[in-house]
This record gives structure tokens, C-alpha cells and sequence, in this order.
């Protein structure tokens, strides 16, 4: 039995095949409802894993045996990225700006990621086609983001040499709108020190420019930490300055927060 958290559930499985396990389960964060298990299918372990709420975890965890029945299917399914530009401004400076069209179950549209596609198809709109600005702005509608960031990771790792040099920032728009809001900018520049580390060279930048947006109407701004978990990890990995908005989810709020 393994809990869930950090590592992806395809780790988990490997390293526990590893040590000898026949099968695992995996206690799920949530007490009900039924759980989402993804395996990455470049590394589906050779053992059954299945995952179970956190209310039957005690009744697994003590029983003397357990028999696992699972019923499954492997399917394939083809997901797309929209990928749109405008006509003015220098290729060779490019402004990209992005939000992943898909969601899960647990909460279809709404703010993840309803709230991000819904912001960037807006700002797109308003700026239109030949804006007079001196860079070309990239607007990136990604698929497959809560299946690993396929999406992204598809566009960044199919991009030629030269027209990822072009790219001069990413901005990721990921859970704007949430019920539990708060306001929040990716750390480029690490400040909170929160483990994910500082974004490359320029993604400061970036940070103060939101920062200033926020000050300037008296709005109070935290840092969310750069950890790889939304659609700028491809951008982040291959160099690109990166910043982003993020409004806050599911979790608690501290009394800071909260006040704030």
C-alpha cells in the first residue's frame, strides 16, 4: 500500500516492483467517489495496481490477504493542440502565451482549466489579428495537459532550434477563476524558495511585471512555486523565460493567506 503524493503513480508501481511487490494499491487523497488512477504508458510496471479512496484504506490496509479483480482496456485517442498567431510583430521575437483545453472529471471546465482557455481565447479576441506591437504574440490552446503535459511537451519538442530561440517568454494561464481564490504569480525568481527553484534568465522579469499590475490596485500577491506541474514545464526545461497567473485550488488556505 502506498500513499499518494510527489512521485507519479508509475514510479510508485516501478519502485515497488522493484522491492519484490506482486501488486499495489494506492490509497487516494480523497474519502470517496471513485479515484482517477493514470499509469504513463512508457512505464506501465508488469504487476496490478489500483487505487482506493482513503475511507477504504484502513480495511485493506488490515486485512490478511487481499485478491484484486480489476477490469481494463487500453485505448488510444488522438487530442490536438490549437496553435494561433498574429500577423504583425517580428517572428524573431515571439511573446507566447498558453492554457490547456482539457480537464478531469472530478471537475469538468470550471477553473481547470475553463477559466485559463476562457482568459486567453479573450485576450486574443481583444488584441486581434494585426495588433501594433513589435513582437508576434503565440497563442497556445494545449491538449493532454492532465495527462502529463503531452500537449505542450509535443509543441515544444517538435519546435526547430531557431524558432525556440524566437520564443522570448511563455506565460502560462492555468486556474484564473477558482471558488477559493487567491492571487498568485509563478516565482521566477525564487524568492519563496518553496523547492522548484528559479526560472531562467528573464522569468524575474516576468514575475515584476505581474507583480507591479497587482500593486498598482492595492491587490496583494503570493508566490506559487515553479513546479513543473502545468503546461510551462516543457518551456522551463528547454530555457524559455516563464511566468504565469494562478488563482488558487482545492487546498486550504493558511491564516496568511486567508487574510490576504
Amino acid at each position: 500500500m502506498i500513499a499518494r503524493g510527489e512521485c507519479t503513480f508509475s514510479d510508485k508501481a516501478r519502485n515497488a516492483q522493484s522491492a519484490g511487490a506482486v501488486g499495489v494499491v494506492i490509497v487516494d487523497d480523497a474519502d470517496e467517489g471513485l479515484p482517477n488512477l493514470r499509469l504513463e504508458p512508457e512505464n506501465v510496471p508488469d504487476i496490478p495496481v489500483i487505487v482506493v479512496t482513503r475511507s477504504d484504506a484502513g480495511r485493506v490496509g488490515g486485512a490478511r490477504e487481499l485478491t484484486l479483480a480489476a477490469e481494463t482496456a487500453t485505448e488510444k485517442i488522438t487530442t490536438r493542440n490549437v496553435i494561433a498567431e498574429t500577423r504583425t510583430g517580428s517572428p524573431d521575437d515571439v511573446v507566447m502565451a498558453g492554457a490547456h483545453l482539457d480537464s478531469v472529471s472530478a471537475g469538468p471546465g470550471i477553473d481547470d482549466n475553463g477559466s485559463g482557455a476562457a482568459a486567453l481565447l479573450e485576450t486574443a479576441l481583444r488584441l486581434g489579428s494585426s495588433p501594433d506591437v513589435p513582437q508576434r504574440v503565440r497563442f497556445g490552446f494545449w491538449g493532454a495537459e492532465e495527462e502529463y503535459l503531452r500537449g505542450s511537451w509535443d509543441y515544444v519538442g517538435n519546435l526547430r532550434a531557431e524558432d525556440l530561440r524566437a520564443i522570448a517568454l511563455y506565460l502560462n494561464l492555468d486556474m484564473l477563476g477558482s471558488p477559493n481564490g487567491g492571487y498568485f504569480t509563478l516565482d521566477g525568481d525564487d524568492s519563496a524558495r518553496a523547492g522548484g527553484g528559479a526560472g531562467p534568465a528573464g522569468s524575474d522579469a516576468v514575475e515584476r511585471v505581474f507583480r507591479r499590475f497587482f500593486d498598482e490596485r492595492g491587490i496583494s500577491v503570493a508566490d506559487t512555486d515553479l513546479d513543473g506541474r502545468s503546461d510551462y514545464a516543457p518551456f522551463l526545461a528547454a530555457g524559455v523565460p516563464v511566468g504565469g497567473l494562478f488563482s488558487g485550488a482545492d487546498g486550504e488556505k493558511s491564516e496568511e493567506q486567508a487574510r490576504m
